[in-house]
């Protein structure tokens, strides 16, 4: 290596002194070009590759972690799966109650209604769903009188609003006559009276099946029993009717399940009010009211069912005359009314003339049957559904009912 053989010089540059050579030796960089400057440092290849290598094991190690953390949540895939399912048994009483047809019964825990046919057998089916009310019990889903079944085994609320409004249509009257040989005259009378009232009419005979009057039930609002039809053909076949029905017949008033003995004549044609505080009574005059031109009325001998209500006595004796019993009241023999029943203060056998009946007396007939048939018709329902589990929320709906079934009402 040679050595310059020049005095070497300091120099000032920039304020600093930095040593120099003389102009005949080479220096990388002139002194007049500015400052100094070291050389920059950089990673290695293998540092970068380490240290990448690194880096991924404490991620790796992060996300684990996340992972286990979230799955030690409390509820986290039970809530989950409960909101899939709530969601899924929601939708379904939405799409059932969409179809409804009539109601039978409702609350704010239970609803039961009508159905067009599900199981092939030509006739409507009934949907009821059902929970207890007490957290922990399950929501049921019970087609006709089958088992119930179990939708939702872990209910913690379940609710049911209703929006109900006045019916818009007369009430559909299904008037039961006297054999097959066409209408008689006093189905005439009793078709146009009742028509000229506002209400639709049509006829099905006193010996139609069981089937043939469940079936024409489920189309009707109210079935109206004349006096003169043959009670041994009628029988017992409305006695579990899901409708109104509003009897003139004496003998029809035991099998209906409303007083234990049949009606009896009664001795004059006056009735004495007993209650105007009832739709079908309130606003009609107190004491004593005519309801017959010459046809003689009908009186109540035996003992009223315990869920029944005297609306009217007879003027003489002091025997109930016009009996009411709301659905699900108690009937004679302990069961359940299906359907709302009126025993009418008149009709005492074929010899009865319905064209005798005064003013007063139609009156109290076109209200027994719109109070019988139900004047209110359900149009949205709302369903709130909280299944089991704190995280579960809340699920909250509304079905409009386009069909505007009937429903029980004052």
């Amino acid at each position: 290596m040679s050595v310059c053989r020049h005095q070497a010089t300091s120099v000032i540059v920039n304020g600093l002194r930095r040593r120099g050579s003389c102009a005949g030796c080479p220096s990388p960089r002139s002194l007049g070009s500015g400052p100094f400057l070291p050389r920059a440092t950089a990673f290695t290849l293998p540092e970068v590759i380490g240290s990448l290598m690194i880096l991924s094991v404490v991620m790796v190690a992060i996300g684990s972690t996340i992972v286990m953390a979230s799955r030690a949540l409390p509820g986290r895939e039970v809530g989950h799966g409960t909101t899939i399912k709530q969601a899924k048994v929601v939708q379904q009483i939405v799409e059932d109650l969409s179809s409804a047809t009539r109601f039978l019964g409702h609350g704010e825990t239970m609803v039961r209604f009508m159905v067009d046919d599900r199981d092939g057998n030509g006739t409507q089916d009934t949907l009821t769903y059902q929970w207890s009310g007490t957290q922990g019990m399950p929501l049921t889903l019970q087609f006709n009188n089958a088992a119930a079944l179990e939708l939702f085994d872990d209910v913690r609320y379940f609710n049911l609003e209703y929006l109900v409004e006045p019916r818009r249509r007369p009430a559909r009257v299904l008037m039961v006559c006297d054999g097959p040989d066409g209408v008689s005259s006093d189905d005439t009378k009793r078709i146009e009276r009742l028509k000229s009232l506002g209400v639709t009419v049509a006829r099905i005979e006193d010996s139609a099946s069981q089937d043939a009057y469940d079936a024409a039930v489920a189309v009707h609002d109210v079935v109206y029993v004349p006096s003169h039809i043959q009670s041994r053909e009628l029988r017992d076949k409305l006695h579990h009717c899901p409708i109104g029905v509003v009897s003139e017949h004496r003998q029809q008033i035991a099998n209906l399940g409303i007083a234990t003995n049949f009606c009896r004549v009664a001795s004059n044609d006056q009735i004495a009010m007993v209650s105007t505080a009832h739709s079908i009574t309130g606003g009609l005059p107190s004491g004593y009211i005519p309801l017959s031109t010459d046809a003689p009325l009908a009186r109540i001998h035996g003992t009223v069912a315990p869920g029944a209500q005297i609306l009217v006595r007879s003027s003489t004796g002091n025997h109930p005359a016009l009996v009411v019993v709301e659905k699900g009241a108690t009937l004679v023999d302990g069961g359940e009314a299906l359907g709302r029943r009126v025993q009418l203060p008149w009709g005492t056998g074929p010899e009865f003339n319905f064209e005798e009946l005064t003013v007063a007396a139609m009156e109290l007939a076109i209200r027994a049957i719109d109070w019988a048939a139900g004047n209110q018709v359900v149009a949205v329902v709302g369903i709130n559904l909280h299944g089991s589990g704190e995280t579960t929320p809340m699920m909250e709906t509304k079905v409009a009912i386009m069909n505007r079934p009937t429903v029980a009402g004052p």
